[in-house]
């Protein structure tokens, strides 16, 4: 009887916890969309280039850098 009330003692508070920040998260509403990617398409394409070292950082700026003019 006395580990039933226990339980109870316990369960309780955490199920009603549990309800309270539901309710708080539903009432909050939708959260922000995430920022913008700064870096898009040829850009991010060129990056990952990089990164994966199919090009060494030289070859990536000069790139990156006529990249502007032909976008135009």
């Amino acid at each position: 009887m006395v580990d039933a009330v226990l339980a109870f003692a316990i369960l309780l508070p955490t199920v009603l916890l549990t309800i309270g920040l539901l309710i708080a998260g539903m009432q909050r509403g939708p959260s922000e969309p995430a920022p913008a990617d700064p870096i898009r398409g040829p850009e991010r394409m060129l990056a990952e280039r990089l990164a994966g070292g199919e090009i060494d950082i030289e070859e990536y700026e000069r790139r990156l850098h006529v990249l502007p003019a032909a976008q135009r």
